[in-house]
């Protein structure tokens, strides 16, 4: 459908507009004016490779289904509300490629907190869970409100160390193997401090490269702050 973009008494109007890609659906719709700014996004299938005008060397796959709602009105508090779902997340190097997950995100910002909700999931199996909540929200931009307040998150993940290493797009050398982690996280988003543990079993390091390739290794580890100890 084609933009149309509103003169209204106090700013401008952006009506419904949808854009189509690859099979894929954005739809926007939006308000900026005196009295605040207003945005409403509704994906639908929307190919990630879009991303890639941004920022050339991200390299993702997959697709993104969810909605958006942001409002920021001049005499209060933003507000806003993401509800989304990415279908066979992938990354792609010159040499690598990541294994496809799925991620489930769910978040809310009002007033007084922020708090979110992640899953992560390889096929039918459940690897990885991850929720954060910031509060109570202090006074300033939005961006100081967030990066200064009270943070306390929490991130599981037990599955192939390879997921999660091949999203990094660092292909020097490649992590594999069973992978359990758990941490928490407290401070503020700006100074965290994390605490928790890190495992691996038949471990995998390989350089493609350098054709370096080790197995059967085993390692732990610990989160102290800012450290993260392994032996």
């Amino acid at each position: 459908r084609t933009a149309v973009l509103n003169k209204v008494a106090d700013g401008w109007r952006l009506e419904p507009a949808t854009l189509r890609i690859q099979g894929g659906a954005l739809r926007l719709a939006g308000f900026v004016g005196e009295s605040g700014t207003e945005v409403e996004a509704r994906m639908q299938a929307l190919p990630l490779l879009l991303l890639d005008l941004a920022n050339s060397e991200l390299g993702l796959g997959g697709t993104a289904d969810g909605t958006v709602q942001f409002a920021a009105p001049a005499d209060g508090a933003p507000t806003g509300r993401l509800n989304l779902r990415v279908k066979g997340l992938t990354r792609s190097g010159l040499a690598l490629s990541s294994a496809p997950i799925d991620i489930g995100v769910n978040a809310e910002l009002d007033s007084r907190r922020l708090a979110a909700r992640a899953v992560v999931a390889r096929g039918s199996t459940t690897v990885g869970r991850a929720q954060a909540l910031v509060t109570p929200l202090g006074s300033g931009s939005l961006s100081e409100r967030l990066l200064r307040s009270p943070l306390q998150a929490q991130f599981r993940y037990a599955g192939d160390a390879d997921t999660l290493w091949r999203l990094t797009n660092v292909e020097i050398v490649s992590l594999g193997g069973d992978l359990r982690l758990s941490a928490n996280a407290g401070g503020t988003l700006s100074n965290p401090r994390i605490e928790g543990t890190l495992s691996t079993r038949n471990g995998r390091v390989t350089s493609p490269v350098t054709g370096m390739a080790l197995r059967d290794v085993r390692a732990s580890g610990r989160f102290s702050g800012s450290q993260l100890t392994i032996t």
